[in-house]
């Protein structure tokens, strides 16, 4: 009688089968081919560092849950009166960024949970009725994750076993990787890397320093 035991994956937040004769099957990429799964190196054990990573054991709270339009309980598209009423305004801080020659405002948000933690850059643009909405989040805390664990402080190999890496291109954001089956982009350390890396040049280890989602 045949067996089949759960196996998680460190680092990934994913599950594969190990058979009892001890034969492993091979986790799907995201472009439907075979690889062997990403084992993840051991993130560093103090919380404070800026590449420690929660538990992959522990799926993110649903405020600080990445999809492809939100963080948490804020949406794309959300006009900046809405967003201020429902967060306290002592966790709102109004700046801005200038974005290819264009000065736009910034909500930085602070975390109720985590205040010690960055702050989400929310970037707004105006509509034709001069209101504001938001276009753009940039998330450099490490606790805001999607569903399969991937965020800050992960390394891009597991991002790209789980969603595939489409584009790898530098930006005023540094060097980023799109993912366009997670929606999101995300930005890499780049240290030691080509000056125009293709996909394939990215080693797996490299850390993703922040997420970007936008329209």
């Amino acid at each position: 009688m045949r067996c089949r035991i759960v196996v998680l994956l460190s680092g990934l937040g994913l599950a594969g089968l190990l058979a009892c004769d001890g034969s492993a099957t091979r986790t799907p990429t995201a472009s439907g081919g075979a690889e062997p799964p990403f084992v993840s190196p051991a993130a560093p054990a103090d919380p404070g560092s800026p590449t420690a990573t929660p538990s992959p054991s522990t799926a993110p709270d649903s405020l600080h849950l990445l999809s492809p339009d939100r963080a948490g309980r804020l949406r794309l598209g959300m006009r900046e009166d809405e967003i201020r009423a429902q967060w306290p305004a002592d966790l709102l801080r109004l700046g801005t960024r200038t974005q290819e020659g264009l000065r736009n405002p910034v909500l930085f948000l602070t975390d109720a949970q985590h205040p010690e933690a960055p702050p989400l850059e929310l970037e707004l643009t105006a509509d034709p009725d001069g209101s504001q909405r938001l276009w753009r989040i940039r998330v450099t805390d490490l606790h805001y994750r999607t569903a399969a664990g991937i965020g800050v402080g992960s390394p891009v190999g597991a991002a790209r076993q789980q969603y595939g890496l489409d584009v790898v291109e530098r930006t005023e954001a540094g060097l980023v990787g799109m993912s366009r089956a997670a929606g999101m982009t995300w930005m890499l350390d780049d240290a030691g890397l080509p000056a125009a890396p293709r996909p394939a040049q990215v080693p797996p280890a490299t850390r993703i320093t922040g997420v970007l989602l936008y329209q």
